[in-house]
């Protein structure tokens, strides 16, 4: 889950990844300043394993409760969600894990292009493994 979350004044990331680590049960997000010194955008895996309607939500109230030092007083959650919380984007699992899958075959395409290459060029496939070896070798 990745929020962009704009802020009145400039904020310090360490220390909103510490108020945030103490929210999100000890899991520190990832921090990055987007645009100004007052606007951020923070991902967290905070709950990513768990699924439901609520999950979202409780994340989002999670957020809020780490962020309140730093936004107005007397702030609401509804009014934090439409003025403050620019934008929000959540990767579920089964999108990770389809990523995975397209990664792994474009790679074991891409070695077998390697190999027919050199097999044509060279006329010898001891060539085409001997340099997928080496690429292994270099990788691992």
């Amino acid at each position: 889950r990745s929020y962009t979350i704009k802020f009145d004044k400039p904020v310090q990331q360490e220390v909103v990844t510490d108020e945030l680590k103490k929210v999100f049960n000890g899991e520190a997000p990832v921090i990055k300043k987007v645009g100004g010194a007052n606007q951020l955008n923070i991902t967290t895996a905070y709950k990513i394993e768990e699924t439901g309607k609520n999950i979202d939500s409780l994340v989002e109230r999670a957020l809020f409760t780490g962020l309140k030092n730093h936004l107005p007083e007397n702030l609401t959650y509804t009014e934090f969600d439409s003025k403050y919380k620019q934008s929000s984007q959540t990767v579920l699992p089964t999108i990770s894990d389809d990523l995975k899958s397209g990664a792994a075959k474009a790679t074991i395409f891409a070695i077998i292009v390697i190999c027919l290459y050199i097999f044509i060029r060279f006329r010898d496939w001891r060539y085409s493994l001997g340099t997928i070896f080496s690429l292994l070798h270099d990788v691992f």
